[in-house]
């Protein structure tokens, strides 16, 4: 079995013969990043490493 998942939402079950096509979007996106904090301090929260 393989299951597709975008963007952390439910995933789907593939099946022989699908085709999954990716890419450019037309419209471009400003992202805010914060000052305090950075990629990886956020996803250490998030996944809750270094956490027992």
């Amino acid at each position: 079995m393989v299951y597709l998942t975008l963007d952390g939402q439910v995933g789907v079950e593939l099946q022989e013969g699908d085709c999954i096509e990716v890419r450019r979007a037309e419209t471009t996106t400003v992202l805010v990043t914060s000052p305090e904090k950075d990629y990886f301090a956020i996803l250490r929260t998030k996944l809750k490493w270094n956490e027992r």
